[in-house]
């Protein structure tokens, strides 16, 4: 398990684990309202700025270097196809 800490705030958390070669990673965001007032609620470099540690946390544990892109057309269609079969329906939110 693994934090990541901004200017000692904590802004980020997750366990990763590699089994059969693929690496599986849980974990979670937290936006701090402080955050909020020093970068004027700008989204674009509140979500550069978690990129940025996020991507440099997982080149220093895994040797990972990610590399910033737009989706392509066709990751957007799998993306929208699986939201509207799976994740928007009643069954998927609603489940026990």
């Amino acid at each position: 398990m693994y934090d990541i800490l901004i200017n000692g705030s904590k802004v980020a958390g997750y366990a990763a684990r590699k089994s059969h070669g693929v690496i599986l990673c849980q974990g979670y965001l937290d936006v701090f309202k402080d955050w909020k007032r020093k970068y004027r609620n700008s989204r674009t470099k509140i979500i550069n700025l978690l990129f940025d540690n996020l991507a440099s946390s997982f080149k220093n544990v895994f040797g990972i270097t990610f590399t910033p892109a737009q989706l392509t057309e066709e990751e957007k269609a799998l993306a929208y196809k699986i939201r509207d079969k799976k994740y928007a329906c009643n069954e998927w939110n609603y489940r026990r």
